[in-house]
């Protein structure tokens, strides 16, 4: 992503986004584990992708987001 001079991210975007879907596949409970990075223990699956364009909407007091991610999922093995 590019950013523009106007616009100042507290976090980098893709590190918000992989943050929020991480805590979303781990409150889903459809895995024994959800980590952010490789350990000792070897995944089953792995996720990975790319953050293409964010494009942010203030509609007065509400905020929105549209995000266009390109995501593979690869069992590990």
């Amino acid at each position: 992503l590019q950013y523009s001079d106007l616009n100042v991210w507290a976090v980098k975007p893709g590190r918000m986004v992989s943050d929020v879907m991480a805590t979303a596949l781990r409150e889903a409970g459809a895995f024994d584990a959800v980590t952010r990075e490789l350990g000792e223990r070897r995944p089953d699956y792995t996720m990975a992708g790319d953050l293409n364009s964010i494009e942010v909407y203030n509609s007065g007091d509400a905020w929105f987001a549209h995000l266009a991610i390109s995501l593979a999922f690869t069992r590990f093995s």
